[in-house]
């Protein structure tokens, strides 16, 4: 995941005593705990009184904050022509970092308690069954969550290289 690819650059610097290369990585850290903060104690205040459901109202209030998160750091990105002074930069990295620690604050408030690290279980699950001659037990809507995440990835790198402007409305979207 992000949040565990980054602690481990924050390790890794800490062990070589070269701080400055994990700068961003321990920014996006701090963010995403931020938002996993701000994201728990949002559900935690406007879902007291709420019945339990399936899809809680409490989820859908953090993820529009989270949305409005998102479109403020759009709203930036466009407005600097994608061009960001550092600070800018640092600022809009820590907000996107503290919008993906909202969604998985208002993932956990949903019955069952989906996992936010969904993906790298899908492939776990995924080679695991095809090492083990057991393919059949594949689950189809995983195997093509993969790919459309990958397809997801290489859109977003084009439009950071062909649309820079564009680039971060789809997680908007």
């Amino acid at each position: 995941s992000v949040i565990t690819g980054n602690l481990i650059f924050v390790g890794r610097a800490i062990g070589t005593s070269s701080l400055t290369p994990a700068l961003h990585a321990a920014m996006a850290v701090v963010g995403y705990m931020l938002g996993v903060a701000a994201g728990s104690r949002l559900a935690h205040m406007v879902g007291r009184s709420a019945p339990a459901a399936a899809w809680p109202r409490k989820a859908t209030i953090v993820l529009s904050v989270e949305c409005v998160v998102l479109l403020a750091a759009n709203v930036a990105w466009i407005g600097y022509r994608t061009d960001l002074p550092s600070a800018a930069t640092d600022v809009l990295l820590v907000a996107l970092a503290l919008s993906l620690g909202m969604q998985g604050a208002a993932a956990r408030t949903i019955a069952g308690n989906p996992s936010t690290t969904y993906m790298t279980g899908a492939l776990t699950a995924l080679v695991e069954a095809l090492a083990t001659g057991r393919a059949r037990g594949v689950d189809a809507s995983a195997a093509l969550g993969l790919v459309t995440l990958v397809v997801g990835a290489a859109s977003g790198a084009l439009l950071v290289e062909h649309a820079s402007r564009l680039a971060l409305l789809p997680p908007l979207a």
